[in-house]
Parts: structure tokens; C-alpha cells; sequence
């Protein structure tokens, strides 16, 4: 157990973030100040590596409901819904920094919002961005997490997606961890299985991105793009 009290002063998460500023503290340490206090077995650090240990990234736990939280030993009611909470005000936030106006008519524009949101995650994660008729943006969202080296991709999950949010052009992203970018034989069938399924309900498929640390690749456009280029 890493009982907070052992950590040197200056490097305990709430003491290092007024130290050194928020910005400096680790995913779980952040998450950490968020659980406030431990049990008698694990401490709030302790129940914070767990947790990103357990849901793979800050992104799969902010897919996680209360009731599948409280699963988790040391995770009350209490923290359950201040973590779930939490990563509900940060989708607030980003929807209303989001223009409704805002179009998302090339593949640049589409890596920008999908770069952010892929970088450095250890495994595989499915994000849709879903637009109008007029490549208007309504939402993105981030569908599935798999595993270091593949992920499941269900056509009638992402239709449903789609249907709801009455989306009629979409691209779907998904990461890469080993930041090989050039799509794997499984990716093609998917991306070909899913386009022709999504089409057959009018809704185009503008492209499927594969997301790396440095590069990413366009399947549409078989290219590559460097992703500094795209997000400085």
C-alpha cells in the first residue's frame, strides 16, 4: 500500500499540486485529490492506480457508471458519483467551448478534435465524430475500449449512436498503441464492412482514422499526416 503519509511532503498530490501546480501531478494523482480519502487498506493513490489499472485510461474510467464503480473495493456510493460527476462537467464544458456552427468538412480538422483525445491511451478505443448534412458538428464520442492490440467494432452499436444523435455523415478514429498507424488486415474488413452497412441507411462514412503518438493515417485517402502539424 503507498500510505500518503510515507510520501515526502512536497510530492503528496494535493501538497505537489499547490507546490508545483495541478498541471504537474500524474493521472493519478489528479484522481487521487478527486477520491480524497482511502480505506483502511488502500489509500486514495492506491484506489486511484486501481482504478486507471482497471478501466485502462482516464478515458475508459470516464465511460464507467456509478453502479459499475462500486464494484470496485474502497469505491463507495459517495466516490462513485463524484467521480462520475467529475468527468460529466468536463463533457459539459467541452460541449459549450464547441461551436455548434463549426464544420468539420477535412481530414485535418477531424484529427484535431480526435488527436487530443487518443494520445498516449494503452489501449485501442473507438471514437465516432458525427455531423450533419452541411459537415456541421454535433457531438463525438468515444463508442468502445479494447485491448493493447485490437478492438471490437459492432456496426448496429455505432448505427444506434448515429440514429440518436440524427448524425448523417460520421468519421470514425481509433488509436493505435504500438504507433504502427498502416491498418492491419482486420482494420480493413471492419472499415469495409462498417461503410457499406452504414451506407445502406444513407449515412456516409467520410473517412476511418488511425491514430498514433506521431502519425496518423487517413484509410479514405491512404495517406499519412504528422499529428504536430496538425495540433500546434
Amino acid at each position: 500500500m503507498i500510505r500518503i503519509k510515507d510520501i515526502p511532503l512536497n510530492l503528496r498530490p494535493r501538497e505537489k499540486a499547490y507546490i508545483q501546480g495541478v498541471k504537474s501531478l500524474s493521472d493519478a494523482e489528479l484522481l487521487a485529490i478527486l477520491i480524497s480519502s482511502g480505506t483502511k487498506k488502500m489509500s486514495a493513490l492506491d484506489l486511484a492506480y486501481t482504478l486507471l489499472r482497471r478501466f485502462g485510461s482516464i478515458e475508459g474510467l470516464s465511460l464507467i457508471s456509478v453502479d459499475e464503480l462500486i464494484k470496485v473495493d474502497g469505491i463507495k456510493k459517495s466516490k462513485a458519483i463524484k467521480i462520475v460527476a467529475s468527468f460529466e462537467l468536463i463533457r459539459r464544458f467541452e460541449k459549450s467551448i464547441i461551436s455548434p456552427k463549426m464544420k468539420v468538412d477535412s481530414v485535418e480538422k477531424a484529427m484535431k478534435l480526435l488527436i487530443p483525445k487518443c494520445f498516449a491511451q494503452s489501449r485501442e478505443s473507438l471514437f465516432l465524430i458525427l455531423l450533419n448534412e452541411e459537415y456541421g458538428f454535433i457531438r463525438m464520442m468515444q463508442l468502445y475500449i479494447g485491448t493493447e492490440i485490437e478492438i471490437s467494432l459492432s456496426p448496429k452499436e455505432i448505427l444506434q449512436e448515429i440514429v440518436k444523435s440524427t448524425a448523417s455523415k460520421v468519421y470514425i478514429g481509433h488509436n493505435h498503441p504500438s504507433n504502427h498507424i498502416k491498418p492491419s488486415k482486420a482494420d480493413q474488413e471492419s472499415t469495409r464492412m462498417i461503410t457499406l452497412f452504414l451506407e445502406s441507411f444513407s449515412i456516409e462514412v467520410i473517412d476511418s482514422l488511425i491514430i498514433g503518438n506521431k502519425k496518423t493515417y487517413s484509410m479514405m485517402l491512404d495517406s499519412e499526416f504528422e499529428n504536430q502539424l496538425i495540433v500546434k
